[in-house]
């Protein structure tokens, strides 16, 4: 069966001598804070679909929505993720910080601004963003199941974290819990090259010296 028809799926504890993450429970059931009135978490969900393709056309009525829940993570997260798409960049980056700043024990707004943090160098960060946890269970025991968007987002931001810092067998381990649930994502790609692409170049070369060589 497929697995997004199963709803939700668990993946065991997993353990290394590099690597220690506890047993989490997947879900592709969207979820969304209570905080929104139905109508408007109806409206939000449509938004959010026609958002992936069409980011034009719902930005309007998204920044209309903001106006009703300007503290809203997964609004501001959307909006975020439109900036982006329409390469508004200023826009997007001021966004992820003052959605953290509002709601920084939120999940999806903390992987972002770890993101904006990695991209500006600023490392020492991450710890504090994510309380010194880097197991996505123990940072949030009391969640049941986690959206795959929090969990692939999660796992790409702990193996990018990592892999900047060196820690190749730590980024390769988080990397591979990403690639088994979504290996064609383009996040997951990116990961995957930085990853593997030292190894293929290594390769490469020594196919290249033997040739010579012969």
């Amino acid at each position: 069966m497929n697995m997004k028809q199963q709803h939700t799926l668990f993946i065991p504890e997993q353990k290394t001598p590099h690597f220690h993450h506890s047993g989490i429970t997947i879900t592709w059931k969207p979820k969304l804070s209570h905080e929104l009135l139905q109508d408007d978490l109806e409206r939000f969900k449509d938004l959010y679909e026609l958002g992936q393709n069409s980011p034009k056309k719902v930005l309007k009525d998204v920044l209309r929505l903001r106006e009703r829940y300007p503290s809203s993570p997964e609004i501001l997260n959307l909006l975020t993720h439109l900036y982006v798409r329409l390469r508004k960049v200023r826009k997007a980056e001021k966004l992820i910080a003052d959605t953290y700043q509002k709601n920084s024990c939120h999940l999806l707004s903390r992987i972002n601004y770890a993101d904006q943090c990695m991209r500006k160098k600023k490392l020492d960060q991450i710890p504090k963003i994510f309380n010194n946890c880097y197991d996505l269970q123990k940072l949030y025991p009391k969640t049941e199941a986690f959206n795959i968007t929090e969990f692939r987002g999660f796992m790409l931001c702990m193996g990018n974290y990592h892999f900047l810092k060196k820690e190749k067998d730590k980024a390769i381990c988080y990397h591979y819990l990403a690639h088994e649930l979504e290996p064609s994502h383009p996040s997951v790609r990116s990961l995957t090259k930085k990853l593997y692409r030292q190894s293929l170049i290594k390769r490469l070369l020594d196919c290249t010296f033997l040739k010579h060589k012969v």
